[in-house]
């Protein structure tokens, strides 16, 4: 295939729609799902020369309008059109009812600002499609829901400054807590600084705000217990700390300190430069080990033999500590280390094994057995302590108590007569005996109900045991039954029974809970925190994270024979494949299992096996009594239960006298062609062959050369070659033979897979890798590798000639950037296939052309889908998302 120069007006239209684009911004809300018959603010934002939502785009005009669709009703508030006032608000409320018996639509809605768009996709749910018609299934969409509408509320509440302000005692330091909470919360749900989304530049703004208060100080010379700074002799840096002093004082700076840390963790961007305040230059990593230094510094000195030293209180060099204090310093703490790679001086971590041994009740007459306390081992006001408790889980998950005794199980009450202490030494024993009393205490709300006390409806509490639970990767606990509910193991977010039930999951009670503004409403009685905080809370439980975005599913990659491919084998040939699976997600296992297997095949390594990436291989020689069809379905699993499925199809034709053997058989992409050789050892009766080739995406299969007559003579071998020049670039086939036998009888051998492309060009693509399949829930980078400088211009195509190419973008360096809106629509008019390459700056095609699909269904689905409830007949989803 020759390079195609592509028209240069298109490429100018590209680049003038590209500079009306720089001139004024418009961004629309995530696509996102609702429910039918429920009102929904549809809203977007606007701005002038480089700003957002700042007024600049006041005073201009705007309209909404929506997409056609027969199966969906629109009913809007009457303010479709009009003049810009509030250009980080620009809201439309709408209703939308599904007609015609549908159960699901998606349509798209578009904001125009002063001639500049945007659009949203939005997925009209009800409750009776296949996606929701099951309790767990939908949880799920209710969740998407929930979030959304939350993360609305938040971002409504913002500051100018970036900040989000606490109404709490006046203290400075809460205002800075609740910032680091919310940009936390934004950053989990997929809106970190560097995503580009609405809430983008906002969160910055947040960071920026954090980044500022925060205070350089020199502690090289202040006591601190095992202060030994590890900057100097490491990195470089100037042996100083970043400090949350509030106003006039100190207080509180080891409680806003360690939430702003973990909000600068979240945004999973370690190589980004401060920009801001006094540690302007540092990057973030670099900040963050500073920060270290300085919980190192403010660890508490000791205060008697009650609370022995190690650990926090609220403003440093104290002789006490706070177990809810040291709960957001080991979170920061695990942050830094397992999410950033930054190093901090091992002596704290000593410290924080002393505050553990000496806050968990490890006595057996004790009701509160396997509790941690607030100070000491006793809990509030009431037996349960749920906040502590979860707050000693992630101090367990930074620590792993390495050189303790042993690892085992510890006798629980019930178990131990006559009662007595256990030793509680490892990682393991100390993790279970908090999981028991959790267990056993979910829903019982104590006499005292206090802020540190109770757990559904405290979030302070909720957010605490969310944090705790998943850095331990624990997703059931167990009730045994002593105050009441479904004795056994219960699914800790998911379980949906009875409201206010001992077993009541996280989710079903947030998502009941929820105001229709999207807020969380502080609990009575409880520590007076705001509704900010507490939506903030609310959003971070209902993800399924600690640090970064929604976690993503298993998927199989790409082998020599694909998932959904139909394989044909006559008896007693061997047929072999690989198949592999990988997860995104770092720390990830997949297990990879089988259905279906043929008697006689086997899998090496035998399944199920687990890694990441993981693989086997299939092997198998059908005989003559296997002659049929054969579904063999291949399921990865990670470890959030999280599930990919992969189907072959194997078709055993009846096999015969063996009349051709093939001694080797191999296949040669060029540029625009496929070149096809084989070799046979015997051919016996052959008249000749066919080459076949089976399109990888369509299935359609096509004979590509005609009859090739045999040449082999007494019962010899011979060589043969076939060049295939109608394969387009950048479209994967699988090339296979067909003998042709006197009698007319055919037989067809094994194929092999080919992408014809140039072989040596240019530019070389780097990624997505050919194949991939993209989420559109957000941009989609193309990055590629260029000899010379550009200007380069990327083409995407429905099409892999690009006679008509649907996208050009202009590229920056070596990449250009799809915004998730556009990846919708793309998608929507292409089948869900692309194809792209790169073009030089006279507008020819110089690189190969590789193609990746979209999923136009997976529309910001917030949630990974949702592991059993026990006690349920319906099973949720097990695929990488709901759809």
């Amino acid at each position: 295939m020759t390079l195609r120069r592509i028209t240069i007006l298109l490429l100018v239209s590209a680049l003038a729609m590209s500079s009306a684009w720089a001139a004024s911004t418009v961004r629309v809300m995530p696509d996102r799902q609702v429910r039918p018959g429920v009102s929904l603010p549809v809203w977007g934002n606007a701005g002038n020369a480089g700003g957002v939502g700042d007024g600049s785009a006041n005073g201009e005009a705007y309209t909404w309008s929506f997409s056609a669709n027969a199966n969906v009703g629109v009913a809007d508030d009457g303010n479709l059109s009009g003049t810009v006032g509030n250009d980080r608000y620009v809201v439309e409320n709408v209703t939308f009812t599904l007609l015609n018996g549908s159960t699901r639509e998606i349509i798209t809605a578009t904001l125009d600002v002063g001639g500049t768009i945007d659009t949203v996709e939005i997925d009209i749910v009800d409750v009776t499609d296949v996606i929701s018609n099951t309790p767990q299934t939908k949880l799920a969409v209710d969740v998407n829901i929930a979030i959304q509408d939350g993360l609305r509320f938040v971002y409504l509440s913002q500051q100018g400054n970036g900040s989000w302000t606490s109404n709490f005692s006046g203290d400075p330091a809460y205002t800075v807590s609740h910032t680091g909470l919310c940009a936390w919360a934004f950053e989990n749900s997929g809106h970190a600084p560097n995503q580009n989304t609405v809430y983008s530049p906002f969160v910055q703004q947040a960071l920026d705000y954090l980044l500022n208060k925060g205070q350089v100080v020199d502690i090289s010379g202040k006591a601190g217990r095992n202060f030994h700074s590890h900057l100097a002799g490491t990195t470089g840096i100037n042996p100083v700390g970043p400090n949350y002093p509030a106003a006039g004082g100190d207080f509180d700076e080891n409680y806003a300190g360690p939430i702003s840390a973990a909000a600068i963790i979240a945004s999973l961007t370690p190589n980004a430069v401060v920009g801001v305040g006094p540690a302007a230059g540092l990057t973030y990593k670099q900040w963050i080990e500073e920060y270290t230094d300085w919980s190192n510094y403010g660890q508490a000195r000791g205060y008697g033999n009650n609370d022995p030293e190690g650990g926090w209180y609220y403003y440093a060099g104290v002789d006490q500590n706070d177990h809810s204090v040291n709960s957001w310093m080991y979170l920061a703490l695990e942050g830094a280390e397992t999410v950033f790679g930054a190093t901090f001086d091992p002596a704290i971590k000593d410290s924080v094994d002393t505050a553990l041994v000496n806050r968990q009740e490890d006595t057996l007459a004790d009701p509160g057995f396997g509790r941690f306390g607030y100070y000491g081992k006793t809990g509030v006001s009431d037996v349960p302590a749920y906040n502590t408790t979860c707050a000693g889980l992630s101090g367990l998950a930074l620590e792993q108590l390495p050189g303790n005794k042993s690892v085992g199980t510890p006798a629980y009450p019930g178990t131990g007569n006559p009662p007595a202490a256990v030793n509680l030494d490892s990682y393991t024993e100390k993790r279970d005996a908090a999981l028991a009393h959790l267990g056993r205490w979910w829903a019982v709300n104590p006499s005292g109900f206090t802020w540190l006390n109770g757990n559904h409806g405290n979030h302070y509490s909720m957010f605490a045991c969310c944090r705790g639970l998943r850095l331990n990767k624990v997703t059931t606990l167990t009730n045994d039954g002593t105050y009441g509910g479904d004795v056994g193991p219960f699914n800790w977010e998911t379980n949906i029974t009875a409201p206010g039930a001992v077993t009541e999951g996280y989710w079903p009670f947030l998502v009941r809970t929820q105001n229709a503004n999207g807020s969380w409403d502080p609990l009575p009685g409880s520590f007076p925190y705001d509704a900010d905080w507490d939506t903030c809370s609310a959003i971070f439980c209902l993800q399924p994270t600690v640090f970064g975005p929604p976690r993503q599913g298993p998927q199989f990659v790409p082998a020599r024979i694909a998932c959904g491919a139909s394989v044909v084998v006559e008896a007693n040939s061997a047929l072999s494949f690989d198949i592999n699976a990988s997860d995104a997600d770092a720390g990830d296992t997949v297990t990879l299992d089988v259905m279906n297997l043929p008697a006689g095949a086997t899998m090496t390594p035998p399944l199920p096996t687990a890694g990441n990436p993981v693989s086997s291989t299939f092997d198998w020689t059908p005989g003559d009594g296997d002659i049929g069809n054969y579904l063999i379905t291949f399921k990865a699993t990670d470890d959030d239960q999280n599930e990919a499925t992969c189907d072959i199809e194997i078709e055993v034709g009846e096999g015969g006298p063996l009349l051709v053997e093939l001694a080797s058989f191999e296949v040669i992409p060029g540029d625009g062609e496929i070149t096809v050789n084989w070799e046979t050892a015997l051919e016996i009766d052959n008249q000749g062959f066919y080459v076949w080739r089976r399109d990888m995406l369509s299935n359609a299969t096509e004979n590509v050369s005609g009859f090739i007559a045999a040449t082999a003579v007494n019962n010899s071998g011979a060589s043969y070659s076939f060049t295939d020049r109608t394969a387009p670039n950048g479209v994967e086939y699988v090339y296979y033979l067909e003998d042709i036998d006197l009698s007319g009888k055919s037989t067809t051998h094994t194929g092999v897979r080919a992408i014809a492309n140039p072989q040596n060009p240019s530019i070389l693509l780097l990624s997505p890798a050919y194949g991939t399949m993209v989420q559109s829930t957000e941009p989609l980078v193309l990055r590629f590798e260029a000899a010379g400088s550009g200007p380069h211009t990327v083409a995407v195509s429905a099409d892999p000639t690009f006679q008509n190419p649907a996208l050009m973008l202009r590229a920056r360096g070596d990449q250009a950037v799809i915004r998730a809106s556009l990846l919708g629509k793309l998608a929507a008019t292409s089948n869900a296939t692309l194809y792209w390459g790169v073009l030089d700056h006279k507008g020819d095609l110089a690189s190969q052309v590789w193609r990746f699909g979209v999923n136009p269904y997976q529309k910001n689905d917030a949630v990974a889908p949702l592991r059993d409830a026990p006690g349920l007949a319906e099973k949720p989803s097990r695929k990488g998302r709901i759809r």
